[in-house]
């Protein structure tokens, strides 16, 4: 071998490694991608878990609304009716 080709062996070497790199780089820049649409789809889904959680909350406030007036309403049958049929 000579001085020659072990210089061109280097450069080989060198332009690989730089091919490396740029490969390196772009993978990272699309793993920031990845990470920032990840980011964003766990945002919408925490907000749209928060917005069903309020939404049970209320639905469960009308359904013991409901029955405790369906159950005032179901004892004052029942006192009516013992009075006026006893």
């Amino acid at each position: 071998m000579t001085r020659e080709d072990l210089r061109q062996d280097i450069r080989d070497i060198w332009s690989a490694v730089d091919s490396i790199r740029a490969g390196q780089d772009i993978q990272n820049n699309m793993l920031a991608e990845i990470k920032a649409m990840l980011a964003e789809r766990c945002t919408a889904r925490a907000l749209r878990i928060d917005a069903l959680d309020r939404e049970v909350r209320e639905l469960r406030q009308r359904v013991w609304t409901f029955s405790g007036m369906a159950a005032v309403l179901a004892f004052l049958a029942q006192r009516l009716w013992t009075r006026l049929w006893p």
